[in-house]
């Protein structure tokens, strides 16, 4: 932006402007001193001048730290950025030298508001700049898990949120920069061009977008990272990958230009042909023992080595009884068979016998196997009241569901259902036996957070609920962890988001995770659904009904089992009804009567005692003077004649 001028909308709120006249980004979000935050480094073009900044918006003061030349803005009216947010933004500025702010101080948009330096230890002239869409105080900031202070909410991408009209920019990093009048991204579907290919990123930190190039944000990538695609886009200053998750599309730009071959972020090659995997059951190898796994998150695979993903996974401290093993595709894997399906493992991440190996191993005997559950049904606590399971698309459908008090299903996975949500719950509602529903979060941010939400109460709002909604807080895939989500403030922010909207809605709501991760990554004051498998061995070894409503104990046999400590009524919703478009019924007084009635309402017979009008009042008061006149006047003519 420029010294002094104004950037106003034609409704008359102000744009929120870059408050830079020129800028190169020396450090981004999510790394170094910026960890678990998405502030921004901006230098000027010129080694160590201290460069003015001016105010994106007319703003006012709400905290200052002068010790690190810090202040926090808010703007004093709601602004319009780029992602197409309108509403007010808060933020806060760091290192300036010259350090004149003070809380209440209100700077009109295009004057002065500080200056680039290093007060507070910085390494080299810059100014340090985070933002949050949203209305804050100097009660919102504080310091993050890795000690760094930032916003409590989930703070905006600085791309998202203001313009760069008549800012020079000299290096800018990998943000979606935008200027005022450049309206939406200029994208239409028809103009997608298909190829098919791999992209490997070279460089850190880009978001993937949701459903078009200037979309909220749901995925980072960064450099190593592989993504096939299936078209390409080109516009809005980058050059476009794009490919289909669920019902949606994802945009993630590859180079800084829409030239090709200028500033790239990533390398390109056809996709190779799945290579089969090598393995005939020829190959098998009988082998019996057990295998007790040293890390978590292995998959477990159905047929062959290479085989679907089931969607379960062996854990730390894991045990599984394996009869086969096979050697191949870079790793050894242990095999078994349950209910007629062969189950696949890797044990180690080599095909070298004992190199990066993933468990241990012990003999069975033959004809026992003290690890696996007895043919008796097990113990549960005295404190578990029904016996439950939960499903999604990985699992059969041949399940016998009658034999379960209740079942929790996997209505979707971020904005994209499950393919048997459907299926399992028609055929629950038939057999009349009470279900509730998991949505397994893959959100960026608060924004994609409810919509996730929404989606999951589009899925089940015409259905009957009678064991809550739920968030599954967790990051099976590491989806989470690369992209750097894996936060206390990130997922506890999501379970919020989520249980925040089924409570507004009428829903019993709340979070399945385990305890390790309710303490570190998600506190909740929602009702806790607990995962905690012990050995795995198909018994319930563990009582949370002082921490839990519900116990995910085990996944032994393919199969997660629960236990719930409350009966079926205390997971009772009691759903919202949404307004409809039907016009009301009209009341009684409202409705035509069928025919024209032309007796008045004076004329017409009622079998109710009519309560005495004024008139009528004044009628019967005037006979009862009359007999009393005749009354008096018998009398006196009685004591007349006796006396």
């Amino acid at each position: 932006m420029q010294k002094g001028k104004k950037y106003v909308a034609s409704d008359g709120y102000e744009y929120f402007m870059c408050p830079f006249t020129e800028f190169k980004v020396t450090q981004g979000e999510n790394v170094g001193t910026h960890l678990g935050t998405r502030a921004v480094d901006f230098a000027s073009g010129t080694a160590g001048y201290r460069a003015p900044y001016y105010a994106p918006a007319t703003v006012v003061c709400v905290m200052t730290v002068p010790s690190s030349g810090q202040a926090m803005w808010r703007t004093v009216n709601k602004v319009h950025c780029p992602n197409g947010y309108f509403g007010y933004v808060t933020f806060v500025t760091v290192h300036d030298d010259s350090f004149d702010a003070y809380v209440g101080l209100q700077v009109p948009q295009g004057n002065q508001l500080g200056n680039m330096g290093t007060r507070g230890n910085a390494t080299g002239v810059h100014c340090h700049l985070e933002l949050i869409q949203a209305s804050m105080s100097s009660a919102n900031w504080h310091q993050n898990s890795y000690g760094v202070w930032t916003f409590n909410g989930t703070e905006s991408y600085v791309d998202d949120t203001f313009y760069v009209d008549d800012t020079n920019i000299i290096y800018g990093g990998y943000g979606n920069w935008r200027k005022t009048g450049s309206g939406s991204s200029g994208y239409k579907e028809s103009d997608l061009i298909a190829e098919t290919g791999v992209a490997t990123m070279t460089v850190d930190n880009v978001q993937a977008r949701l459903n078009s190039p200037t979309g909220s944000v749901v995925h980072k990538y960064n450099a190593g990272d592989k993504i096939t695609y299936s078209w390409k886009w080109v516009g809005n200053g980058h050059r476009y990958i794009v490919w289909q998750e669920g019902s949606n599309k994802i945009f993630l730009a590859v180079s800084n230009s829409e030239t090709h071959g200028i500033e790239p972020w990533a390398t390109f090659a056809p996709v190779e042909e799945e290579k089969p995997s090598g393995y005939d059951e020829s190959q098998l190898i009988q082998e019996r023992g057990l295998a007790k796994f040293t890390r978590d998150d292995i998959i477990i695979r159905k047929d062959k080595p290479d085989g679907e993903d089931t969607g379960l996974r062996f854990m730390s401290g894991s045990t599984q009884e394996y009869t086969e093993k096979w050697v191949g595709n870079g790793h050894r894997y242990i095999s078994w068979v349950e209910d007629g399906t062969r189950y696949f493992c890797a044990v180690s991440g080599s095909e070298t016998r004992g190199e990066d190996s993933w468990a241990t191993f012990s003999t069975v005997e033959t004809g026992q196997n003290p690890e696996s559950p007895s043919d008796t049904e097990p113990a549960f606590p005295e404190s578990v009241v029904l016996h439950g399971i939960d499903v999604s698309e990985h699992n059969s459908s041949d399940i016998d569901f009658t034999q379960f008090d209740y079942v929790i299903l996997r209505s979707n996975w971020w904005t994209t259902t499950d393919k048997k949500f459907k299926e399992f719950a028609d055929k629950l509602e038939e057999l009349g036996i009470p279900y509730g529903v998991y949505c397994y979060d893959y959100a960026g941010d608060e924004e994609s957070a409810l919509e996730q939400a929404k989606y999951t109460y589009e899925l089940i709002k015409d259905r009957d609920i009678k064991m809550g909604v739920w968030m599954d807080m967790e990051d099976a895939d590491g989806w989470k962890n690369k992209n750097g989500y894996l936060t206390k403030e990130h997922c506890s922010m999501i379970c919020k988001v989520f249980c925040d909207f089924f409570k507004e809605k009428g829903y019993y709501t709340g979070v399945y995770s385990t305890k390790w991760w309710f303490e570190n990554y998600c506190p909740t004051d929602y009702p806790k659904w607990v995962a905690n498998w012990g050995t795995n061995d198909g018994t319930c070894q563990s009582d949370f009904s002082d921490y839990g409503v519900m116990h995910q104990y085990t996944s032994y046999g393919g199969l997660d089992k629960n236990v719930s400590y409350h009966d079926v009524e205390f997971f009772k919703s009691n759903p919202i009804e949404e307004p409809t478009d039907k016009p009301t019924e009209p009341t009684e007084e409202e409705k035509p009567t069928e025919e024209p009635n032309t007796t008045s309402e004076e004329e017409k017979p009622s079998d109710k005692p009519q309560e005495p009008t004024e008139d009528t009042n004044t009628t019967v008061h005037a006979i009862a003077d009359f007999f009393k006149a005749v009354i008096d006047a018998v009398v006196n003519f009685i004591k007349n004649i006796f006396k």
